[in-house]
């Protein structure tokens, strides 16, 4: 299984989700189903924004990075921690349901951490 399988499945069954996409610690899009408009900053917002929750969860002593969640006027974005550096992110619509949505990227996470492992195995 490639990294943008479980996007794609992600994006399948929550509709609501319009971007998804696997990132490097250096910001570089390893995996992505988006829109052009999402995948040109999809990379800085999320190396920047990770970089951030991290520092405050660590700081306030909350151990380490699982999953962050932003909630603007027009929907949500989802970032999941996959080991190594990389994140998950989750653009998702107004309307997307939270407790459903992080379920599904609950699910998307285990896949790409299998993913990602296999590939590390390989090299």
């Amino acid at each position: 299984m490639d990294l943008n399988t479980p996007l794609h499945h992600l994006c399948n069954i929550c509709p609501e989700v319009v971007a998804a996409a696997v990132v490097a610690g250096d910001g570089a899009l390893l995996a992505v189903h988006a829109q052009p408009d999402h995948a040109d900053v999809l990379g800085p917002i999320v190396t920047a924004l990770g970089g951030l929750a991290e520092r405050a969860v660590q700081e306030l002593g909350r151990g380490s990075l699982e999953v962050a969640v932003l909630n603007g006027t027009n929907g949500l974005l989802v970032l999941a921690d996959l080991g190594r550096g990389h994140t998950l992110a989750a653009v998702a619509d107004r309307g997307a349901r939270l407790g459903l949505l992080l379920d599904d990227v609950h699910a998307c996470t285990a896949a790409l951490r299998g993913a990602l492992d296999r590939e590390v195995a390989r090299a």
